[in-house]
């Protein structure tokens, strides 16, 4: 598996990050953005589905709320402790 690295406050392309997920796992992931009016498009949650068994990934649609709606999404920043 390889490295990837995403900054924070930085934009990328949906696309770029829905590639490298489905090229890292073989399987297509369900993104979700928020979706805060007059705000950046965040990440929120990235969905890999896994068989009932909980063995194996598999594909498979995921109904969402929070769908995007922008080409670009912005990685929010990383809490300091």
């Amino acid at each position: 598996m390889r490295k990837v690295f995403f900054s924070n406050n930085d934009k990328y392309p949906l696309k770029h990050i829905f590639h490298i997920i489905k090229r890292e796992v073989s399987y297509e992931p369900t993104i979700q953005c928020n979706t805060k009016s007059g705000q950046q498009q965040q990440l929120y949650q990235v969905h890999i589905c896994i068989s009932k068994q909980g063995n194996k990934f598999i594909n498979h649609k995921v109904s969402i709320k929070r769908k995007y709606t922008s080409p670009e999404i912005v990685f929010p920043p990383v809490p300091n402790f």
